[in-house]
């Protein structure tokens, strides 16, 4: 839809979240935060496309990641490479 204003201040609001929540591990928070932040990342490529390092992405993609198969239909639409860890 093309909404990315929208969609970084919900990444923004969900990352105060986060942080102030009490209820939730530090495990399931930085999973979340994992998520959230390559999203993030994702959206920024397709607004300004080769002004982020792919050195990111690959770091985020690489980490304990919730969702990897969307991810990797993202990314194959955006036509990025990533180097999946072995």
């Amino acid at each position: 839809m093309k909404k990315f204003e929208s969609a970084l201040s919900l990444i923004d609001s969900y990352r105060h979240f986060l942080s102030n929540d009490k209820t939730l591990s530090k495990t399931v928070k930085q999973r979340l935060k994992n998520f959230i932040n390559l999203v993030n990342y994702l959206i920024q490529l397709k607004i300004t496309p080769n002004k982020i390092s792919s050195y990111y992405l690959n770091k985020y993609f690489n980490s304990d990641l919730l969702f990897r198969e969307w991810f990797n239909e993202k990314i194959t639409d955006l036509n990025i490479r990533i180097k999946e860890a072995v």
